[in-house]
């Protein structure tokens, strides 16, 4: 780790050794195994998103691929695939089992790991041809793509079980 880094965070990310106080072995590139604190420290910091928000954000990406089309002026093949992925978007999270699903079914963790896979596909998908060739379809999906990534990187998905996969009783 440069110097200007240990000076401006002088505490080691992972075995929480003062480097002006303790000389940590590897200065800043620990090897040491985090600590389930630590962990779960790390996992409250990167997971901002709760399930609540990520449900609205859900319903608002199902108005945004409907809408897009007329917005954003593509049509054709885009357009679309727009529609169908709103209505996918809808399904999904109608039959998620978090706050905001209706129809409790689906684990909130399948549904991210859904979300992590939707993401780079529609970014991958706007460099097809017929995607390409209308700069606005070709924005509005890798923008997609990229947002829909993110959100799914920054949400807790193991704070959103209500009932999916619990016995009956």
């Amino acid at each position: 780790m440069p110097r200007w880094k240990r000076l401006h965070n002088p505490v080691c990310t992972l075995c929480n050794l003062d480097y002006r106080r303790a000389r940590c072995e590897s200065l800043g590139s620990c090897r040491a195994r985090p600590t389930p604190e630590l962990r779960s420290r790390w996992r409250a910091l990167m997971k901002v998103i709760t399930p609540t928000v990520h449900g609205y954000l859900d319903y608002l990406t199902v108005v945004i691929f409907l809408a897009a089309p007329n917005l954003v002026g593509f049509e054709g093949l885009p357009a679309l695939l727009s529609w169908t992925l709103a209505g996918v978007h809808l399904g999904l999270t109608l039959a998620t089992d978090f706050p905001l699903g209706w129809r409790p079914w689906l684990p909130f963790w399948v549904h991210g790991w859904i979300e992590r896979v939707v993401g780079p596909t529609l970014a991958l998908i706007a460099f097809l041809p017929v995607f390409s060739s209308s700069s606005s379809a070709f924005g509005f999906f890798v923008f997609m793509g990229l947002v829909i990534l993110a959100v799914s990187w920054l949400t807790d998905y193991s704070a959103g079980t209500r009932q999916a996969l619990r016995p009956s009783g």
